[in-house]
């Protein structure tokens, strides 16, 4: 059954399309919800909440190409919403934090994605959140700023106090752990 036939019967209500649909997005929904709750408790009522959206909201999907970027798109806002529900963020540009080069980077290059994860997780709730939405998603400052309801330069100093603390939590964790966070090559 192709993706498009999955979608029309899953519009009609059918469980065993619908069960294809689910068990065909399943993970990158949940991939997508690990990486903005807090805990994997969180992250699975959120999903559960995903799906429902999913197929409550199929019938506005106009173009069943379209699907994963659909997909993608409501996953994030469920994800939002519920962060929203549930936290806020703090509009604290007090302290300028300066990452140069984005040192980050580079030894995120060398890392297992778990372990990466893992040191996303330990970001501040308003820090992940701007990370995984700039850096992982690719969304803009302008973006993330009307998606949030706060300033670009919220966005902007959320993000750089979020790289700091990272670049500061890798270097205790290289000295405390060396090679236990890079890939055996």
């Amino acid at each position: 059954m192709t993706l498009e036939e999955i979608v029309k019967k899953c519009i009609k209500s059918n469980r065993k399309a619908q069960k294809a649909l689910y068990e065909l997005c399943h993970k990158q929904v949940m991939g997508i919800c690990l990486r903005y709750c807090r805990s994997k408790e969180e992250a699975e009522d959120v999903f559960q909440e995903c799906f429902i959206k999913i197929f409550e909201q199929l019938e506005k999907l106009r173009d069943p190409q379209a699907f994963w970027g659909w997909m993608k798109a409501l996953t994030i806002r469920t994800c939002l919403s519920h962060f929203r529900k549930n936290t806020f963020i703090a509009e604290d540009i007090t302290e300028a934090w300066a990452i140069e080069n984005n040192a980050y980077e580079a030894i995120f290059s060398q890392m297992q994605t778990q372990s990466i994860i893992d040191l996303i997780n330990k970001l501040p709730e308003g820090y992940k959140l701007i990370f995984n939405l700039f850096e992982i998603e690719g969304y803009r400052h302008s973006e993330i700023a009307e998606m949030l309801n706060i300033s670009i330069g919220t966005s902007k100093s959320q993000l750089s106090k979020a790289k700091a603390l990272l670049c500061k939590e890798l270097q205790i964790t290289n000295r405390q752990h060396p090679n236990t966070l890079l890939n055996e090559k």
